[in-house]
């Protein structure tokens, strides 16, 4: 009886106050789902549309991947809470699940409470796409056996047209990420093709430097160990020229040393065994191991510690930076003087260490490549008649110090000396 009821009052849906052209709604329909690619914007386009002919108080489209609610797009309604037993309850259901039709249970309740008066689930060949959701006509009509032939042939479409749009939707992402990957790899390779400039630029650098500083002791000792062979020296020149070799090839040791230090430490194979040290007591050593070339210099060297100072770092490591830094304080305090070595502990609870010296100090625009590689000063000069060093010492502190976990820096003003400082966690 219902269904001759529905039947009948078909047949005089030309005369309700709702009535629309079907041809022209699902050309309408049709035309939207072949234009518009972005999701929501169909779901928007299609709801508004079926509202606005149909009379359609509210709608919302529930969208639904692999079981589960993914997005939602509404008109006229508040988003419905669906939990995941009431979606569960329109599974495998493909013709359209109106309210009127359905026996008293969970799932008219649960149209009831949401305000809806037909579902119309949106399948495609492998998965459900969504629950098209609408509420009572405004007109307070029925849907009618038009309305639901309009959703019979629209439910397919739509779902396809949906499952289109996440496809393209899909691919902008794609794109759109892929872009970025493009973007990020081409920002990788100009910084990597600066990186390799900066390298051709600091190889030719330490080519140029490494040669001259190699060849320099290399010839001093080729030349005084010829005038031991041609020259016949007394016995107290032969002496000195050994003396003045030894020296050459300590020099050269030095610079040999240094390159396979930054090797090491560029390379990532620089291996530090941390281990409880006496800062006072190590400097001490070093006080010993330098005297000649503080007497050299007419320099003197100066610990001030009020304590212990126990630091945790690599002992060779940190003796190799006091060593640094104390024969530059010698080698730039050509006038003597005294050299202070002084530690106290900072507000970070790490253990400061100064070294400061009465030298000839540095212009302030050099302070910015003092612990680069070949950070020579301006006034180090050049060659071996003046302050000799191949530039790598502070570069290879550097490192030390921040690999141990502290961080170095320095002071100073030209004429008036220089002050170096480097913390070092406690042990």
């Amino acid at each position: 009886q219902l269904f001759l009821l529905k039947k009948y009052l078909g047949s005089l849906r030309f005369f309700s106050k709702d009535h629309y052209d079907k041809g022209e709604l699902l050309h309408r329909l049709s035309t939207t789902m072949a234009a518009v690619i972005h999701k929501g914007k169909l779901a928007e386009r299609v709801m508004s549309i079926l509202c606005t002919q149909m009379k359609v108080s509210s709608a919302a489209l529930v969208f639904v991947k692999n079981g589960r609610i993914v997005d939602k797009t509404v008109r006229n309604t508040p988003p419905p809470i669906l939990t995941k037993g009431e979606l569960d309850l329109f599974n495998g259901r493909e013709k359209p699940i109106m309210f009127e039709e359905l026996p008293e249970g969970k799932r008219k309740a649960l149209l009831r409470r949401l305000n809806v008066s037909i579902v119309l689930p949106l399948h495609t060949k492998d998965q459900t796409v969504g629950l098209l959701m609408l509420g009572p006509k405004s007109s307070g009509d029925i849907y009618y056996s038009q309305d639901l032939d309009i959703f019979a042939i629209l439910a397919p479409e739509f779902a396809v047209a949906l499952e289109n749009a996440e496809g393209v939707e899909r691919i902008r992402r794609f794109n759109i990420t892929l872009q970025e990957e493009v973007r990020k790899a081409t920002e990788n390779l100009t910084k990597a093709n600066s990186r390799l400039r900066e390298l051709d630029k600091l190889k030719d650098e330490f080519v140029s430097m490494a040669s001259h500083d190699l060849a320099t002791p290399l010839s001093a000792v080729k030349g005084y160990l010829w005038m031991l062979q041609k020259k016949h020296p007394t016995p107290k020149e032969r002496i000195g020229y050994l003396e003045h070799a030894a020296h050459a090839t300590d020099r050269l040791l030095a610079l040999v040393n240094d390159m396979l230090d930054v090797s090491r430490i560029e390379g990532g194979r620089i291996l530090l065994k941390p281990e409880k040290i006496y800062l006072p007591k190590l400097v001490l050593e070093v006080k010993e191991e330098l005297a000649p070339k503080l007497s050299s210099g007419k320099a003197t060297l100066t610990i001030q510690a009020d304590k212990a100072y126990i630091a945790c770092a690599d002992r060779a490591k940190i003796h190799q930076v006091f060593v640094n830094l104390v024969s530059n304080a010698i080698k730039y305090s050509p006038n003597g003087g005294t050299i202070v070595v002084a530690f106290m502990t900072d507000k970070d609870k790490m253990i400061q260490t100064s070294v400061a010296d009465a030298g000839i100090g540095m212009k302030e625009n050099e302070m910015d490549t003092l612990f680069t590689k070949f950070g020579r000063l301006s006034n180090a000069g050049v060659g071996s008649s003046q302050i000799p060093g191949t530039g790598l010492g502070l570069y290879i502190c550097k490192k030390i110090v921040e690999l141990s976990g502290g961080k170095i820096w320095a002071e100073s003003q030209e004429g008036k000396g220089s002050t170096f400082f480097f913390t070092l966690p406690k042990a």
